[in-house]
């Protein structure tokens, strides 16, 4: 029996001996991932953009607003690379009270947003090159908050292809861009404005995290956060949360 088993183990060696495949080695190296490039370049087509805001806005008391409106944006392109947006308001709804359940309507407020329409002329990496407004006056200072004045919802690409973890400054208002991450079509940037208080325009602070296509560099989702404090008016503060969805 002893033999039996040492002839067929020994067979058994002999068999596998040739053209054996051996287990993978490990290595530490690690691959780099591809620098991504964006750049403006949406179908000339229209998007529908749903906006909600919530501010908080404290003194002696706490007033709590809801705003969610709708923008249709129509793209078009130039030969030159330049894209012109025009954003229109076509639905608004606005709610007031201490807090989210005790809201009621605020019809004038709603009514004040809805005339808003801006259009607005970009480069490839979505600076804004040329912009006017169609409204007498902002009056929630929507404009402001998007970065209308500066890109694309705010968003300035890097000139320079990028990978993630690369940050890129604005020369508006010191806004600091960074590729958080990329996959195929998709990435996503955070922002962050951060504005010195000066005696004319108020103490303001801001984040954005935004996700947006790679093929077109248009957004389909972004979250914000703004704090501005002291502001203008019967406010110590205020704090605003929004979101903005690609929902057509």
């Amino acid at each position: 029996m002893k033999t039996t088993i040492t002839l067929f183990a020994i067979s058994v060696c002999v068999g596998c001996s040739e053209g054996v495949t051996l287990p993978p080695t490990t290595t530490n190296e690690t691959h780099k991932p591809e620098p991504v490039l964006l750049a403006l370049k949406p179908d000339e087509d229209e998007y529908v953009y749903e906006l909600i805001i919530e501010q908080h806005a404290a003194r002696a008391e706490t007033v709590m607003s809801i705003l969610e409106i709708e923008i249709k944006v129509t793209a078009t392109r130039f030969n030159s690379g330049r894209v012109r947006f025009e954003f229109d308001v076509v639905r608004a709804d606005a709610t007031t009270g201490p807090t989210r359940e005790r809201q009621r309507p605020d019809p004038r407020r709603a009514a004040a947003v809805r005339p808003l329409r801006w259009t607005s002329e970009h480069d490839p990496s979505g600076r804004v090159v040329d912009l006017a407004v169609h409204t007498q006056k902002d009056t929630e200072r929507i404009l402001d908050m998007l970065g209308a004045r500066n890109g694309l919802f705010g968003i300035v690409y890097s000139e320079e292809p990028v990978t993630r973890g690369t940050s890129w400054r604005t020369n508006e208002l010191g806004v600091e861009w960074q590729l958080a991450s990329a996959a195929d079509w998709l990435a996503t940037l955070e922002g962050a404005l951060a504005a010195p208080a000066t005696d004319h325009p108020p103490k303001r602070s801001q984040s954005v995290r935004a996700r947006v296509q790679i093929p077109t560099g248009m957004p389909i989702e972004m979250v914000g956060d703004e704090a501005i404090t002291p502001v203008d008016g019967p406010w110590e503060s205020v704090l605003r949360h929004w979101t903005l969805s690609l929902i057509g």
